[in-house]
């Protein structure tokens, strides 16, 4: 009764309902009836026929729904692989939070497990480093400084920071080069004066807070003039403008005694000067600007004296103020650096943020020292070893080898999980396990239960044959095929290797489980294109 039994091998449902089969029409000893009729019993219960046609609805929609599950599971794998491979490649928390939206999506609200656990093993430090190039990313393009500019190289991608340097140079970086701080400091001269030689003074007691607010109101003015480059000005001609009109407002406010005007100057009783609405405001200074004043004054230490030189003076990087928050709340969650901060170990050439820390304790006469990142806690990296860990450019993989070296956890590499493609390992010894091997021989049988070809396994198996060598599965002895198997109701093909004998795996074959049993460990290895198959009889390696 195969039609009564049938399901549809697209939607797994019954090919014949169960209604239309308890209404086929019977004739029983010359009496019309039904099947329902004549096969269900006075406590209506099914019978005969009936039973056996709902036993094998039944028993054939639970066999599709198997299958089913063999095909998605395959299915899921395979798009785990593929997106694993993605995050390995770019492990940042946004593009493992996308990847695993997709895995959600595809496999019908599943969650991968392997996703996940990428998720938990990146370092605090990248997760860092992401969250604060996003951060700056996010900055209006007028808002950016060359100190963020030097941030990025040190936490952004390689197109985060080809990107944000473009829109820097570009943007307001039109208004920092050499020639526009030229014109800029043409213009605050007026405000510091001259010496006798017709050079221009540094900035007197009381002047640089209006020296820093001209800079700042020059620039300004300079984007107006230059617009989107159609007005009629070169970004040089701008900034000239710009800081003609500045120095003119500057000597209209200057001996008012006005001091709602931000250039009106007030003379102190020590012979200095003040201007007392700026210095009233200070505090509003853009933050932007006080970044960018932080870091120049930094950049412009280390190319006097040099980098250790000034981690070694005292507050040069951080103020007292400063290292004592870090020092309370550098280990707590959500802790972050400035981005003048980070811009000073761009100067660095890769050296560790706690060490520069550290440095600026050691110099104001504190005992106090902050360790690295929680990953890399009770660890001592050797010098190669730290300068990986500190390169934004190097991948998270790069960075996790390093930690395992330092760990002394290298036992991971021989594992035949992470063997590389190419690169043989040894994942099983044959042997002659168990009540029902018939010699020495390994057993292969495919997970799903599918006849393959006996060198099916060639490209990515090879043995130890004490006679031939090194040589692909096929080429030694099958000492029962798949018809032998399938006869005595199982399936599989056995090679006839002696008790001993090697197996190795490679071209991105991995073993992906072992289980003990009665007849030898069972390893389970996975090829590349999904399908799985299994070993018998013998013993993985420990």
């Amino acid at each position: 009764m195969p039609s009564m039994t049938a399901v549809d091998p697209r939607t797994g449902n019954p090919v014949m309902d169960m209604d239309t089969i308890m209404s086929l029409p019977l004739t029983i000893n010359g009496k019309d009836t039904t099947v329902g009729e004549h096969f269900t019993n006075r406590q209506g219960q099914a019978v005969g026929v009936l039973a056996d046609a709902i036993s094998g609805q039944n028993k054939n929609m639970a066999q599709w729904q198997t299958n089913r599950d063999k095909v998605e599971k395959a299915a899921n794998e395979q798009l785990e692989d593929q997106l694993t491979r993605v995050a390995l490649a770019n492990p940042t928390a946004q593009t493992i939070g996308e990847l695993q939206r997709q895995y959600v999506e595809l496999t019908g609200g599943e969650q991968s497990e392997r996703l996940t656990n990428i998720s938990k093993t990146l370092s605090v430090e990248v997760q860092l480093r992401n969250n604060r190039a996003l951060e700056l990313l996010s900055k209006n393009d007028e808002d950016i400084t060359q100190a963020d500019v030097d941030a990025m190289e040190v936490v952004g991608s390689a197109e985060q920071k080809k990107t944000f340097k473009s829109r820097y140079e570009n943007g307001p970086g039109q208004y920092r080069t050499k020639e526009a701080q030229s014109i800029v400091d043409n213009g605050t001269a007026v405000i510091k004066g001259q010496t006798t030689f017709g050079t221009t003074k540094r900035a007197g007691v009381g002047q640089q807070v209006a020296v820093s607010y001209m800079e700042q109101q020059i620039r300004v003015r300079a984007r107006q003039y230059y617009g989107d480059g159609n007005n009629g000005y070169t970004v040089e001609e701008a900034l000239t403008k710009a800081a003609a009109d500045e120095v003119e407002l500057f000597n209209q406010q200057k001996d008012t005694k006005n001091y709602n005007l931000p250039y009106a100057v007030k003379n102190e009783p020590n012979g200095g000067v003040s201007f007392p609405l700026l210095e009233g405001r200070a505090g509003n200074v853009a933050a932007a600007e006080r970044e960018y004043r932080d870091y120049q004054k930094m950049r412009s230490m280390v190319k006097m004296i040099g980098f250790q030189e000034v981690a070694n003076v005292p507050h040069s990087i951080f103020s007292a103020e400063r290292l004592e928050y870090i020092v309370q709340n550098s280990n707590k969650p959500g802790f972050k650096y400035k981005t003048s901060e980070l811009g000073f170990q761009g100067l660095s050439a890769g050296a560790p943020m706690h060490d520069i820390v550290n440095a600026q304790l050691a110099a104001a006469g504190r005992s106090e020292r902050i360790g690295p990142p929680p990953v890399l806690n009770g660890l001592t990296l050797a010098p190669e070893l730290q300068s990986i860990v500190n390169d934004a450019r190097r991948s998270h993989q790069a960075k996790l080898n390093a930690i395992n070296v330092a760990s002394g956890n290298t036992e991971v590499y021989k594992a035949p999980t992470h063997m590389r493609a190419g690169s043989p390992m040894l994942i099983y010894t044959s042997g002659n396990i168990g009540p029902t091997s018939t010699g020495p021989h390994l057993d292969v049988k495919r997970v799903d239960g599918q006849e393959f070809a006996p060198n099916a396994l060639d490209t990515f198996i090879e043995v130890e044959d004490p006679e031939l060598g090194r040589v692909p599965l096929s080429k030694v002895p099958i000492t029962g095929d798949f018809a032998e198997h399938k006869a005595r109701g199982s399936h599989g093909i056995d090679y006839g290797l002696y008790t001993g004998t090697q197996v190795f795996a490679k071209n991105g074959a991995k073993v992906v489980n072992t289980q003990p049993s009665e007849h030898g460990d069972v390893v389970t290895i996975q090829l590349p294109n999904g399908l799985r198959y299994t070993f018998l009889h013998g013993t993985a390696p420990k």
